[in-house]
């Protein structure tokens, strides 16, 4: 289910970069994510509507955690722990007890709107792109990290490990759903091949001499979405984030959402 995006011939930064941007920031991870995670909705908010953020921490045990790890692949990047990287302390390492998932779930928004197949698309801006940003150059006020926000994410998971979930629309106007989950790990070896560390859950498909990764759509996203209890309601326009193997004290989250808001 997760395959990882070949060495680039010409070498290149890993998918650690994903989650290290914002080392040395000075700010605390909590307060760090509430920020990013609020300002990204906000940038995302649909005309005349005022978007609402949820973050939520899903604790698994047991059958759950069994049912958990299985749908999102988890085993498989298992196998490869000692390669990619992470904190010693993680959940791939030494699979635990208890697995604690933080969801970021936003509505009132456009979700992950654009062609999802085209790299200009906010779900393979959010996913795949760093440090790049229309916000720029449509001189657009934001309070966000101009294309660096998205890093939030991965490095608020100890085994730097995502998943993303949208109702949106498409050009038309109809209803569309998109799932994909992406890992950002260190360039490393497996099995024989070299790797950029960058792992994909969703379609890998041929293009050009390359292989491009596209979100799972429609009911098959759907689908995938439910089982790792992050649904929507039908209608309901917006992205969920779910960040896996998260560290992170809700109390501490709680106080970064107080502080943006009153900043905001």
């Amino acid at each position: 289910m997760w395959t990882y995006e070949e060495e680039p011939v010409n070498g290149g930064a890993g998918g650690e970069v994903f989650r290290s941007i914002f080392i040395g920031s000075g700010l605390e991870p909590a307060s760090r994510l509430a920020r990013e995670a609020i300002q990204n909705s906000v940038d995302a908010a649909r005309p005349g509507e005022t978007p609402q953020v949820t973050l939520r921490m899903n604790t698994y045990s047991g059958e759950d955690l069994a049912r958990i790890w299985k749908a999102a692949g988890l085993d498989q990047l298992a196998r490869r722990a000692e390669a990619l990287g992470l904190h010693e302390d993680n959940a791939l390492k030494a699979r635990p007890d208890a697995l604690r998932v933080l969801q970021a779930i936003d509505t009132g928004t456009t979700g992950l709107s654009g062609d999802p197949t085209s790299p200009s698309s906010k779900l393979r801006k959010l996913l795949m792109e760093i440090g790049g940003s229309q916000k720029i150059s449509e001189d657009v006020s934001s309070g966000g990290s101009y294309g660096f926000g998205k890093a939030v994410y991965s490095a608020s998971s100890r085994i730097a490990v995502i998943f993303a979930y949208s109702r949106t629309t498409n050009e038309t106007g109809e209803p569309l759903s998109l799932f994909m989950g992406c890992a950002y790990h260190k360039s490393h070896e497996f099995e024989g091949e070299r790797t950029s560390g960058r792992g994909f859950f969703g379609v890998p498909v041929e293009v050009r001499h390359a292989v491009r990764y596209d979100a799972f759509t429609g009911d098959e996203a759907d689908r995938r979405a439910a089982d790792l209890d992050m649904a929507r309601a039908e209608g309901d326009l917006g992205t969920t984030i779910a960040i896996f193997d998260c560290p992170l004290n809700m109390e501490d989250v709680k106080r970064g959402v107080e502080r943006s808001c009153g900043r905001n």
